[in-house]
């Protein structure tokens, strides 16, 4: 073998070593992640089934609890409790997957951060005095005016707040102290809960770290709150970071946003209030579209404990031939259903005139800005992301009743802005 074919032969040798190094690693790549795959869904089922139980539960006892109201009113509670962590745990999981695809867009408004705070604390109530938890909340005196997307900030402090109050003992306290300078608003929550050991601190923005809480006696939560908190305070373009002395000491969330280009109110001329001028009817007629008969007959129940005149549909042929002799004034449409969908259905119904003063309202699991374009250009006035407040349909429906005409104008919230 001459010099040039021994070099050859170990220039391939390594070239191969390095080949098989690589396949190794990757195949250990896949192992993890299919590790990571099999905990995580593990993981998801554990955090729905909690819930699901207690709602379970529940439903059982207002079926038994006859005309026992004190019992009821603590088993209605617990439905609505449990309700609001399963609608918290499916929004993070979605937005997650929306930020990973660069799909969420913001929309930004001028809001008040004590009234943020506020709804933070508020959709972690039922869990802080479950907990006997205390909060205190230390803001300037001033307002601190931000320029931000509301719902998304708003869901930052709230995860937030849920993690202090999850990771601390009952009866522990938990402060949110503001300050500001001309440029920026800095956001500090502080517990008293088990702290973060400093190896774990750099992976707490990390997906799925669940804090280093693995003991199954442990609260345990799918990891993705703080990941999806970190992701969207960078992208108002703030910093969020984490603090804890260790195990037992606590820890120290602080969110750090920019005040410039905080739009300044309109001055807007004081005007008659429009319902006592226009009190309008008392109740309206309301078609609800749903293939899913329990939801359709969900929101009918209370829309009809309400006054109002319903009627329903399974699918969009079958609504257009109940709107036709029915009209209604309102139309809370589903959008997937089989034969024609929700777009087509209102598409259809918009080109009848009794339907031109009509409130279309799409019911949808998509809630991204080309869903609603697509909404809004078959011809919906509102577009609804499921699970739906029902006391967000009852003020729609009641905007109707109080409009002279029956219906609505052709506005979307913010067209007007």
């Amino acid at each position: 073998m001459t010099i040039d074919s021994a070099s050859a032969d170990r220039d391939l040798q390594a070239r191969l070593r390095a080949v098989l190094a690589e396949r190794d690693q990757l195949e250990r790549l896949l192992r993890e992640r299919e590790r990571d795959r099999k905990e995580f869904f593990a993981t998801l089922a554990h955090e729905m089934r909690n819930p699901l139980a207690a709602m379970r539960s529940a439903i059982h006892v207002l079926r038994v609890a006859d005309t026992d109201q004190a019992t009821a009113s603590v088993a209605r509670g617990m439905l609505e409790r449990q309700l609001t962590q399963l609608v918290r745990l499916i929004d993070d999981l979605a937005d997650v997957a929306h930020v990973a695809q660069e799909r969420l867009e913001l929309e930004r408004e001028r809001v008040n951060l004590r009234v943020l705070l506020q709804r933070a604390i508020e959709s972690n109530r039922a869990m802080l005095e479950s907990r006997q938890q205390h909060l205190q909340l230390d803001l300037p005196s001033d307002p601190i005016w931000l320029y931000v997307d509301s719902r998304r900030i708003g869901q930052v402090f709230a995860s937030i707040i849920n993690n202090s109050s999850k990771f601390s003992d009952p009866g522990n306290d938990i402060k949110i102290h503001a300050s500001r300078d001309l440029h920026h608003l800095v956001v500090t929550i502080t517990d008293e809960g088990v702290g973060i050991s400093e190896d774990l601190l750099p992976q707490v923005f990390d997906m799925f770290t669940r804090n280093g809480h693995y003991n199954r006696d442990s609260p345990i939560g799918l990891g993705v709150g703080m990941t999806l908190a970190k992701r969207l305070v960078e992208l108002h373009g703030g910093r969020i970071s984490v603090h804890s002395d260790g195990p037992g000491q606590g820890s120290s969330f602080v969110v750090k946003l920019n005040l410039l280009n905080v739009p300044r109110l309109r001055a807007v001329s004081p005007v008659a209030d429009p319902i006592a001028a226009n009190p309008g009817r008392a109740n309206a007629r309301v078609l609800i579209v749903d293939d899913n008969r329990d939801g359709a007959q969900g929101l009918a129940l209370m829309l009809d404990i309400e006054g109002h005149e319903v009627q329903t549909a399974a699918d969009g042929l079958e609504a257009l031939k109940i709107a036709e002799e029915f009209q209604p004034h309102v139309v809370l449409l589903d959008i997937g259903m089989p034969g024609i969908d929700g777009y087509e259905t209102a598409r259809r119904l918009r080109a009848r005139p009794w339907a031109q003063s009509a409130l279309l309202c799409a019911l949808t699991g998509w809630g991204q800005e080309d869903d609603k374009r697509r909404a809004r250009t078959a011809g919906f006035d509102r577009h609804l992301v499921k699970p739906i407040d029902p006391e967000e349909i009852s003020r729609i429906v009641a905007e109707v009743c109080q409009s002279p005409s029956g219906g609505s104008p052709r506005a979307w919230p913010g067209d007007e802005a």
